[in-house]
C-alpha cells in the first residue's frame, strides 16, 4: 500500500490518555485524516482504521463492542501487554482470535516517539492475521518514522514473541542487577574488614563516603573488566555454549557495563568533593603545593579512563550505528577504559614513596582492593591477547549448527529447524 493510499485512511483515535493524544497529535501532523473519540462516542461510518489507546484489561471487550454496533475495519491493539487471553486457548475461542482485522501495535513504543518524529528510526512490531492489514498499517507508522516488523501468526510460539516484545522490562538487567549488587557487596565487606578496627585504623564513619568511593572505584573496574573476560571466554569456548547461567552473564553485559559507568561516575564524584591536600598530602612534594608526577599521573590515567567511558553511555542509549561506529564506540573505547583504569590503580598500588603492592600483605595483613583491581585490568587485557594469538594461530571454536545453509523446497532431508538442509554448501 502507498503512501497516498494511506493519507486516505480516516482513522479514529479511542482514548484520552497521554498516549493517544500524542498519537492523535503526531497523525494530524503528518496530514492525516483523524478523529479523537472516546469508548462511548459511536464510530463514524466512513471509518477505515480504529486505534484503541486504552488499558489492556478493556482492550478485548471494546473490540466486541466496535464490532457489535456495526464497525468492521481495521482495529490496532495498543495495549503494553501482550495478548490476553492465551494463545493456547482452545475452547471457547477467543474473538480476536477469529478476527481477520485486529492487528496489535504501537504497545512497544512511547508517547515520546511520536511527539517527536525528527530522531532516530523506531521499531514496533505488527501482529496482524495478513500481509494486507499490516502493509495498511505499516504505511502509517513510516509517516510516523516508524520501522514496522511484521510478525506472522503462523510464527512458532507466537505468545513466547509477543510477550518477550510486549511484556519485557529492561531485558537482561536482573541479571546485571544480581550480578553488580554481589560484586559490590564482595567489595564492601572486604574493603569494611580490611580499613576498620581491629584490623584497620580508620573511623568507622570513613565508610560511608572516604572508603566507599574506593569501593565503588573497585567494583567499577571489576565489572568493566567482567564484560571483557566473559566476552573472551565465550569465544574461546566450544560453541553451543552449555551455561545457561553464563550465556545469561554474555547477555547482559551492556547492562553490567552501564552499571560499571554508575559506579565510575559515583568514584569521580565522591573523589572531587573529598580530595584536599591534608587528606592527599602524599601526592605533593614536602613543603611544596606542587603535585608529585606520579600523583599528576593516576588523575591523568582516571580522567581519560572517565573519558572514554562517555561515548560508550551515550551509544548504549541512543544511536543507530554501523558494524564499525559501533567497534568504536564499545570494544575500542571499552578496552581504552581498561588499560587507562589498569594503569591508574597500578601507579596507586606502586608509588615511588610507598611500599604498596611491594609489602602485599604487610600494615593490615590484606591485600590493597587497588591490587585486585590492578589483577582484573590485566585478566581482560591477558584474555584479549589470548583470543587474539588463537584466532590468528588456530581459530576460534565455530557453532556447528551454522555451517548448513537452509534451502526451502529442496528433496535434502528434513531437519530439527523445519527448514530443509542443502548439505552441498556445508
Amino acid at each position: 500500500m502507498d503512501y497516498e493510499a494511506a493519507l486516505n485512511e480516516n482513522i479514529v483515535i479511542i482514548g484520552h490518555g497521554q498516549f493517544g493524544y500524542t498519537l492523535f497529535n503526531g497523525l494530524i501532523n503528518s496530514g492525516m485524516t483523524t478523529f479523537h473519540l472516546t469508548h462511548k462516542a459511536k464510530i463514524p461510518e466512513n471509518t477505515t482504521l480504529v486505534i484503541n489507546c486504552v488499558p489492556s484489561k478493556h482492550q478485548h471487550k471494546l473490540l466486541q463492542t466496535q464490532r457489535n454496533t456495526g464497525y468492521s475495519g481495521i482495529v490496532i491493539d495498543t495495549s503494553q501487554t501482550s495478548i490476553k487471553p492465551s494463545l493456547n486457548t482452545v475452547s471457547p475461542t477467543p474473538l480476536f482470535l477469529k478476527d481477520d482485522f485486529y492487528a496489535k501495535a504501537f504497545g512497544d513504543l512511547s508517547s515520546y516517539d511520536f511527539a517527536e518524529i525528527n530522531r532516530q528510526a523506531k521499531q514496533t512490531f505488527i501482529y496482524a492475521k495478513s500481509a494486507k492489514v499490516f502493509n495498511r498499517i505499516s504505511s502509517i507508522t513510516k509517516l510516523l518514522n516508524i520501522e514496522p516488523v511484521f510478525i506472522n501468526p503462523k510464527t512458532k510460539n507466537l505468545e513466547k514473541v509477543l510477550n518477550e516484545r510486549y511484556n519485557r522490562n529492561f531485558p537482561n538487567t536482573l541479571t546485571a542487577s544480581i550480578f553488580s549488587a554481589i560484586v559490590f557487596i564482595i567489595c564492601y565487606i572486604y574493603m569494611f574488614i580490611r580499613a576498620v578496627p581491629p584490623v584497620g585504623h580508620h573511623n568507622f564513619d570513613d565508610m560511608i563516603m572516604h572508603e566507599m568511593q574506593n569501593v565503588c572505584a573497585w567494583v567499577a573496574v571489576t565489572l568493566f573488566s567482567t564484560c571483557f573476560v566473559l566476552g573472551s571466554i565465550g569465544k574461546l569456548l566450544p560453541k553451543p555454549i552449555g551455561s545457561r547461567i553464563f550465556i545469561n552473564l554474555l547477555n547482559s553485559r551492556a547492562q553490567i557495563g552501564l552499571y560499571a559507568a554508575a559506579f565510575a561516575f559515583l568514584h569521580v564524584i565522591m573523589m572531587v568533593v573529598e580530595f584536599n591536600e591534608s587528606s592527599y598530602g602524599k601526592y605533593y612534594y614536602p613543603d611544596s603545593n606542587d603535585m608529585q608526577w606520579w600523583a599528576q599521573l593516576i588523575i591523568l590515567f582516571g580522567a581519560l579512563a572517565s573519558l572514554f567511558i562517555i561515548p560508550m553511555v551515550i551509544s548504549s542509549f541512543a544511536g543507530q550505528w554501523s558494524r564499525k561506529e559501533w567497534f568504536i564506540l564499545q570494544p575500542v573505547c571499552g578496552f581504552l577504559v581498561i588499560i587507562f583504569a589498569g594503569s591508574h590503580v597500578t601507579i596507586i598500588g606502586l608509588p615511588p614513596n610507598k611500599a604498596g603492592w611491594r609489602d602485599l600483605f604487610g600494615g593490615s595483613g590484606m591485600p590493597s582492593p587497588s591490587f585486585f583491581a590492578g589483577m582484573a585490568c590485566y585478566l581482560a587485557i591477558g584474555f584479549r591477547v589470548l583470543v587474539f594469538v588463537v584466532e590468528k594461530c588456530c581459530g576460534l571454536p565455530e557453532d556447528k549448527g551454522l555451517q548448513g545453509y537452509m534451502k526451502v523446497g529442496s528433496e535434502d532431508k528434513e531437519d530439527e529447524k523445519r527448514g530443509v538442509r542443502n548439505e552441498g554448501f556445508a
